[in-house]
């Protein structure tokens, strides 16, 4: 049967290990102003400001797919 889990049970410490992690996303535009003085590029002209810092928190996917009974070595991602 299906692995069925609700988010109380994402939550639950006893069940699933938290994990906080902080991630650094920035714009593929940024600079562009820039690169058009080199050659035209298309999409709207970024200069440095397009980026942003987030602290994520919540259950690894990793340690979610395990608890259904997938592993990394499944070379079908566990599909029959």
């Amino acid at each position: 049967p299906p692995l069925s889990l609700t988010l109380a049970d994402l939550k639950d410490e006893t069940k699933f290990k938290r994990h906080t992690i902080a991630a650094t996303l920035q714009c593929a535009g940024n600079r562009r102003a820039e690169m058009n003085a080199a050659r035209p590029v298309k999409g709207l002209s970024w200069n440095t400001t397009a980026i942003s810092t987030a602290t994520w928190t919540g259950v690894k996917l990793c340690d979610v797919l395990a608890a259904a009974g997938l592993s990394a070595d499944d070379d079908d991602g566990g599909r029959e």
